[in-house]
């Protein structure tokens, strides 16, 4: 089995990480505008097994040549590069597995990438990370394991564990991404209709046992979800940060400091890159640990009674091997989804949501996949809820 990593920051690397210690991956190729993000990675695996190639991913010609000849790939790309790995793979007929692509779906693009996946005859499974992706799943899963569901209701967030200034927060993917996440308006179901909210608002606190209290507010995370699950009232993610984050970022905001429009005059940047300038030394994770949150309910009818099919996670930094737990969570899921892709265990083709592909059986082995990992996600069906 040859698999490609395109993009190889904090999830890519730990795909890399997963996929060099998984039997059956006879060669990894890591894919990367940043020379020195690759020497770091041959370094630390030092083995055969493992190729670099640095280039620049806007260059599709190229990047089709690099995949060729690979069973499959995972894209970790930023989301203003995310869609050039996704045509890359379409023209070089290789199953994809991505993070992030189609957040927000235009139908269609979606339908686009599925016409001609299927031409190919490839497999495009995608958002595949932590949030969208695992949590699509398990939303998907709840939903169908209920006679009828009213509500699903996702919270989310990757955390430091011991929050402290700036913003009680440490930044644990790319700046531009977590922007991104506060400032577009969040899709919600509300009344059966697809609506949008303000980002950051429904302000409401979590208790999560072994971590303590949590703020939730609205972030635009159900991504194919709402084309997926039909037929419920209420759906919405949230996510999860330690509290008094929202009302620090809400006032970044209303400060026009993560405006995306250029200052003028002497200044050749925008708002929002000179706040990334000079926050990002001050939030970047560092040596500290870091742990993820997620809860995904369903709250319905099962055989006659009011019901929430409850699914947890409370994942740690992985201390033995210095992995964060947000790219833990994120990377391995498209990891498993990769490698079972290229054994033949999915046989779908064209663009897929993880939620549809990851059911019944398949579901099952890649959980089991996931719990092998050291990623435990519990279950609980509470009555009368």
């Amino acid at each position: 089995m040859k698999v490609a990593v395109v993009g190889t920051g904090l999830m890519g690397s730990a795909a890399v990480w997963d996929l060099m210690r998984s039997e059956g991956v006879d060669e990894v190729v890591a894919i990367d505008s940043d020379r020195e993000k690759l020497q770091a990675l041959r370094a630390r695996h030092g083995s055969e097994r493992l190729t670099i190639h640095p280039m620049d991913v806007r260059d599709r010609r190229a990047l089709c040549r690099r995949l060729s000849g690979c069973h499959v790939a995972i894209g970790a790309l930023p989301h203003q590069l995310a869609e050039e790995g996704i045509w890359a793979a379409v023209e070089a007929g290789v199953h994809y597995v991505d993070l992030i692509f189609m957040w927000a779906p235009d139908l269609n693009v979606w339908r686009r990438v599925d016409e001609l996946a299927q031409r190919a005859g490839i497999t495009i499974i995608s958002p595949c990370g932590l949030a969208p992706g695992l949590t699509n799943i398990l939303a998907h899963h709840a939903h169908s394991l209920q006679d009828k569901t009213r509500e699903i209701r996702i919270y989310v967030g990757g955390i430091p564990r011991h929050p402290r200034p700036p913003l009680n927060y440490r930044i644990v993917f790319s700046p531009d991404s977590l922007w991104d996440e506060y400032t577009r308006p969040a899709r919600v179901v509300e009344s059966g209709r697809l609506i949008t909210v303000e980002p950051l608002t429904g302000l409401e606190t979590l208790r999560v046992a072994g971590v303590g209290t949590l703020e939730a507010f609205y972030t635009d995370g159900l991504s194919t979800l709402p084309e997926t699950v039909k037929g419920v009232e209420r759906m919405f993610e949230k996510t999860l940060r330690w509290p008094g984050h929202a009302a620090q970022v809400r006032t970044l905001i209303e400060c026009g400091l993560l405006s995306t429009e250029p200052v003028g005059g002497d200044i050749p940047y925008s708002p929002r890159e000179l706040t990334t300038r000079i926050l990002l030394p001050r939030l970047m994770l560092g040596g500290e640990e870091d742990l993820t949150v997620l809860r995904v309910e369903a709250v319905g009818e099962y055989r006659g009674q009011t019901a929430i099919e409850r699914f947890q996670m409370v994942d740690f930094y992985d201390r033995s091997n210095g992995i964060s737990s947000m790219a833990r969570t994120t990377a391995y899921p498209a990891s498993v989804a990769a490698q079972l892709l290229a054994m033949g265990y999915i046989s779908r083709r064209g663009f897929c949501p993880p939620e549809t592909v990851f059911t019944g059986n398949l579901l099952r082995t890649f959980m089991n996949e996931l719990r092998r990992r050291g990623i435990r996600i519990t279950h609980r069906r509470i009555r009368g809820g």
